[in-house]
């Protein structure tokens, strides 16, 4: 539970350090945000003598926040926007339910981690997920909102819209920081690729997150681009751009890059691929896979050579441009490679929120692979997973998975199989969602 004022000058906050008040590093817990964002930190631990807050043991399990966070953005900026799990893990728990403690959390979410960590995500304006769904660190679980104990003026729709984070380790409360490798500061700005501002809002930017959670931006001028856009008067936002899989087999693996820019007009993508094997850079320009806002851009090959590749894909809108940069791990060849054959889904289109699309594919493969269903979403900018379910058929496997899509628009899906850590994808297909 929480109390959150008026978001008002950052610049006159008392910012609060709480550096050194958090576990050693080891862990692999990110900002529970998307890339492209910043957020303020706006109350810290309870334990912190020099902010008085709201936080403190309530007295029932999972209920200790004496470690909690909140983070927020100014005016109604937070409310609605995705919230992502800090490590991979399984939905322990759906709420509000009860004690009159839990009811304060409003809609929240209870994820268990590996080495016995839960994690809480309180105030959720929609929950995505089930319990017993096994989510990663790139899925979004549910929407920062007010619901439950929120008290505030800053958004007047929303009052108090914030996402309260707290975590636990073997039932007892324990440090969160760092997040994405950082210690945090009340009054500071955050975003997930571990930024500090202690300033104004930052602002947006282009989204540097790949599959390997790192950044491979060194450029600060390209990092800030997207505020160049907004100076310019420009809206324009790239809110999703990396690759899957993450590492593949040389001539075998169809990799598939994506791209999600919302703009108020036509822009165009580039993919460029640094190959180091022959110190040559590759440009291709990338297909628009969806023609209206949010555009979406994709492009499918193989590469050739094992090795590591840098890939960046540069956004053209007007006369302005961002770029996002990635990594791809190619290995040697492998017989044993899947291969996915026909696809379908039924039906071909249906209505947000209502119609169960049933989505199926056939895998060539000598063992039982993995199958995951990839889902980009272009209005929250997020490719989410989904496992199959598989059946022996017994020269090959059929993957199925049936579920229903939650905003009207046009969302681009592919079929990803993995087996004996070779991985391969199926073709680049859409499906409209009225």
């Amino acid at each position: 539970m929480a109390l959150v004022f008026a978001l008002m000058a950052v610049t006159g906050c008392k910012s609060t350090n709480l550096n050194g008040l958090g576990i050693g590093g080891g862990r692999d817990f990110l900002l529970p945000f998307e890339s492209g964002k910043y957020w303020i930190l706006s109350q810290g631990y309870g334990t912190d003598p020099n902010y008085s807050g709201t936080h403190k043991d309530y007295g029932f399990l999972y209920g200790n926040d004496t470690y909690a966070l909140d983070f927020t953005r100014g005016g109604c900026g937070a409310y609605g926007q995705p919230v992502l799990p800090i490590m991979d893990g399984t939905v322990l728990q759906l709420g509000p339910v009860g004690t009159s403690g839990d009811q304060g959390y409003g809609n929240n979410i209870l994820v268990a981690h590996d080495d016995g960590y839960v994690s809480r995500y309180g105030h959720l304006s929609e929950i995505y997920v089930s319990e017993g769904d096994h989510v990663s660190q790139t899925d979004a679980i549910g929407a920062v909102g007010d619901t439950g104990f929120c008290l505030g003026t800053a958004c007047p729709d929303h009052p108090g819209t914030h996402l309260h984070l707290a975590v636990y380790q073997n039932e007892e409360a324990t440090e969160t920081l760092p997040l994405s490798g950082t210690y945090m500061s009340v009054g500071c700005w955050y975003n997930r690729e571990g930024k500090e501002d202690c300033g104004s809002d930052p602002g947006t930017y282009a989204s540097e997150e790949d599959y390997s959670g790192s950044s491979h931006n060194d450029n600060e001028d390209d990092y800030n681009n997207s505020d160049d856009n907004s100076d310019n008067g420009y809206d324009f936002n790239v809110s999703y751009a990396g690759v899957s899989p993450e590492h593949g087999t040389a001539d075998q693996t169809e990799f598939i890059w994506l791209a999600a820019v919302e703009a108020d007009s036509e822009p165009s993508a580039t993919l460029y691929i640094y190959n180091e094997e022959d110190d040559q850079t590759y440009d291709f320009e990338m297909e628009m896979t969806k023609g209206d806002s949010p555009y979406v851009f994709t492009y499918q090959k193989s590469l050739r050579d094992p090795a590591d590749y840098e890939y960046w894909i540069t956004v053209d809108y007007k006369d302005t441009d961002t770029t996002v940069y990635g990594d791809v791990e190619v290995n040697h060849e492998e017989d044993d490679l899947p291969t996915l054959g026909s696809f379908s889904l039924s039906p071909r289109n249906g209505e947000a929120n209502e119609t169960e699309f049933e989505f199926r594919t056939t895998v060539y493969s000598d063992d039982e692979p993995d199958v995951t269903l990839k889902i980009l979403n272009p209005n929250d900018g997020v490719l989410y997973d989904f496992e199959m379910d598989v059946d022996d058929h017994g020269d090959h496997f059929k993957a199925e998975y049936e579920k229903t899509l939650r905003d009207p628009d046009t969302y681009v899906y592919f079929m990803e199989a993995e087996n004996n850590d070779t991985v391969n994808n199926g073709i680049i297909l859409t499906v409209d969602v009225d």
